[in-house]
Formats: structure tokens, sequence, C-alpha cells
């Protein structure tokens, strides 16, 4: 992966099954057990593919189920802001003149 920074935001609220949902969800084997288990491998799949990236991050959202955008709008864009912001420190550091090394060896 690029050297470029990278976020990866998680849901940690546990999943909110609506009560009308709930008999067809258990019906299919989904138990809230069953989601659970599912968002902790979610989790952990986030978590690495953040490690993939040099300046990546894993971000988990406390308030948050599914629609981490929806259920917490000015944190996401506050952790898109950060990364915008990283990006343009990075490539005005990459584009910075480069100082030639004017050690010598004796």
């Amino acid at each position: 992966p690029p050297d470029r920074p990278a976020v990866v935001v998680s849901a940690a609220a546990p999943p909110r099954i609506p009560p009308s949902e709930r008999e067809a969800m258990a019906a299919a084997g989904l138990t809230e057990e069953r989601l659970l288990s599912i968002q902790a491998r979610v989790k952990e799949q986030h978590a690495r593919l953040a490690a993939r990236f040099p300046r990546g991050r894993h971000v988990e959202f406390a308030g948050s189920g599914h629609a981490v955008h929806s259920d917490e709008p000015e944190r996401t864009r506050d952790e898109i802001l950060e990364v915008l912001k990283e990006a343009r420190r990075a490539k005005k550091e990459d584009a910075a003149p480069q100082r030639p090394d004017r050690t010598r060896a004796s």
C-alpha cells in the first residue's frame, strides 16, 4: 500500500435490531450473539486493513451502529478532515527540496 494516511472506521455499538425484525432474524440464525460475533470479526478485519498502511489508523465509534456516517456525522467529518490534513502535510513535505548530504567520509 502507498505511504498515505488512511483511517478505517468501525461501529462499536452493539447491533440494533428493530423489534419488528427480531423474529425473522432469529429464524434465519441471526441471533444477537451471532451478530456480536460477526461485528467482532469485522472490527478485527478493519484493524488489519488499517495496519496495512504505514500511516493507517483504526477508529471505533462507540455510539455508532452500522451506519457510522449517519450515527456520528460530525465525528465522521472530523476523521475525514484529519486524513486530508495529513495528506496535505505529507504532500508539502514531499515537495520540499531535499538538501544534499554534505557529510564527508574521512
